[in-house]
């Protein structure tokens, strides 16, 4: 296996689980110090540990839809109008080159202002991060796969690929092609209106305050270029992926071939649905002690 998937491999899922299991850390908390103060806080705690435990099971069930998609892949299952579907194989340019000067076929990229709380000691506490841009960057691109060349009508969500650091020309890009974000409009719901559109070209950005920064920054980078391996989702429609309603991010990436995208998926669904259901259980416990 290749040693560049196989630490993605081996690193993914932590990532996962340090979140999971300190959200059920904190829901548990709750939990115990409800029942040592009072079982009052179930009313409104309930509800929202619920919600969570729904959210991780909605996350399982899109990862074995993946799954499934992944699987019939590797049995070279011809895709039906409509079906989720994985496309697994090289990226390559649909133009004669690729429209970004580095030959990048597609990048993504956050840029956040770095504050930093401090203690009644006067040390500097933990750190939060603002945004301040987010990009998104495609030439027409297509999957060299066994179904031959599929091209991508949809943003591709390239957040599960390796970071990258920011090249300063993207920097200086975002600074004169951004957008300012309306103040009504939540931050998810505006990468939501560029990440879902369907088209086969992306150049834009969006920018979420005008106010100069004061502080250090830090920024998140992602990229995809020709003939690297790679699995994409979306929506099968005449031979292209489109992106799904519920995939508010785009078309899922993985690097690596169908066969290592398909192990490393089955092992994120289970976590996500086992975890979620405990949540969701333990709140109904909860609940029915009160009624004992």
């Amino acid at each position: 296996m290749n040693r560049h998937h196989a630490s993605q491999k081996s690193v993914a899922p932590r990532a996962i689980a340090t979140q999971i299991a300190a959200i059920s850390a904190v829901g548990l908390a709750i939990v115990i110090v409800s029942f040592a103060i009072g079982l009052s806080m179930l009313t409104v705690v309930g509800p929202v540990l619920v919600a969570a435990g729904l959210w991780l099971i909605v996350q399982g069930l899109k990862d074995r839809a993946d799954h499934r998609a992944v699987a019939r892949a590797i049995r070279l299952e011809q895709p039906r109008q409509g079906q989720w579907t994985a496309v697994s194989g090289k990226a390559v340019s649909l133009g004669r080159k690729p429209a970004d000067p580095r030959d990048i076929l597609a990048f993504r990229y956050q840029i956040f202002d770095v504050t930093r709380g401090k203690s009644k000691s006067g040390r500097t506490g933990s750190k939060s991060l603002v945004p301040r841009y987010d990009g998104y960057f495609l030439a027409p691109t297509g999957i060299k796969s066994r179904f031959g060349t599929v091209q991508l009508f949809g943003f591709p969500d390239l957040i599960h690929l390796d970071k990258k650091g920011l090249p300063n020309d993207v920097l200086v890009r975002s600074k004169e092609k951004a957008e300012l974000k309306p103040e009504f409009l939540p931050g998810f719901a505006a990468r939501m209106l560029v990440s879902t559109q369907i088209r086969d070209r992306f150049d834009a950005a969006i920018k979420y305050s005008n106010e100069e920064s004061t502080s250090e920054g830090t920024s998140k980078f992602w990229q995809l270029r020709p003939d690297e391996e790679v699995c994409v989702f979306g929506v099968w429609k005449n031979r292209a992926l489109f992106p799904s309603s519920n995939r508010p991010r785009g078309l899922p990436v993985y690097a690596g071939t169908a066969e290592e995208v398909h192990q490393r998926l089955k092992e994120d669904s289970s976590a996500f649905m086992i975890i979620g259901a405990f949540i969701i259980l333990l709140v109904a416990a909860w609940a029915l002690w009160t009624l004992i």
